[in-house]
């Protein structure tokens, strides 16, 4: 009977250590950059965080893929979204874009800052 006892209490044991990496996969600060194009990932981010002050009326109209390439392919672009010294940091007077969406700016600087 003891031997039973202990048995069931070794089972009992086994599976109530579960992998937890198993229920959770993939935590939710992963920043998944395979397929950044600039229409389906560029252009969202820099609508949101940059046209209100570059927009079409303006002479940096980031809304203009060219401009955005021009500065992207001159190092600008990602200098001033990663406010490195010497330059003036973009988003102006506000905190910089989140290490996910410049890394997938950088990226598409990297595969030539295509109008994909």
């Amino acid at each position: 009977m003891k031997k039973l006892a202990l048995l069931f209490l070794l089972s009992i044991s086994f599976y109530s250590c579960k992998d937890e990496k198993k229920d959770n996969p993939t935590p939710d600060n992963i920043c998944i950059t395979s397929d950044v194009t600039y229409t389906n990932t560029v252009k969202p981010i820099i609508t949101k965080n940059c046209v209100a002050c570059h927009g079409a009326a303006t002479p940096m109209n980031l809304n203009d893929v060219s401009t955005l390439q021009g500065i992207a392919q001159n190092g600008k672009l990602y200098k001033v979204i990663t406010h490195a010294d010497g330059v003036s940091p973009m988003p102006k007077n506000q905190a910089k874009l989140s290490d996910c969406d410049i890394e997938k700016i950088k990226v598409w600087i990297d595969a030539g800052a295509q109008n994909n």
